[in-house]
């Protein structure tokens, strides 16, 4: 996973750095008043989503995927879907031209993304696998 994550920093020239508790912590650019940081487990097991208003700070979304093993998938499996889905957030986040959040209260709100004028909701997963 560790070898994955440095190939994708790279691929993309992302800011990151160690996590606080083992993984990593990538930042993602300014898209519209926003920014958001990815911290991910080096491991099969889970990783974070946040959105930040840059003005304040304030996270104003946060959102996650885990990769527990709900079905027979062996490790190998839940450490590539891990790898898909961070690869589509990442490309998804860096197409939009704008970032927002819709609803007032923090458990309903939900992310959306710019993309060429149509706004769609933040992926957390591929949708393709």
């Amino acid at each position: 996973m560790e070898e994955f994550l440095k190939n994708l920093v790279i691929k993309y020239q992302l800011p990151f750095k160690k996590g606080k508790f083992g993984g990593w912590q990538i930042e993602l650019p300014l898209r519209g008043e926003f920014t958001c940081k990815l911290d991910i487990g080096d491991k099969a097991f889970e990783w974070y989503a946040a959105v930040h208003r840059q003005q304040d700070g304030r996270q104003v979304w946060m959102d996650w995927m885990d990769y527990y093993g709900y079905g027979s998938e062996s490790e190998e499996e839940l450490i590539d879907d891990k790898k898909r889905d961070l690869t589509y957030f990442i490309d998804i986040w860096l197409s939009a031209i704008d970032v927002r959040t819709n609803g007032f209260f923090r458990p309903l709100r939900k992310l959306e993304l710019n993309l060429s004028g149509t706004w769609i909701e933040g992926p957390m997963y591929d949708p393709n696998r």
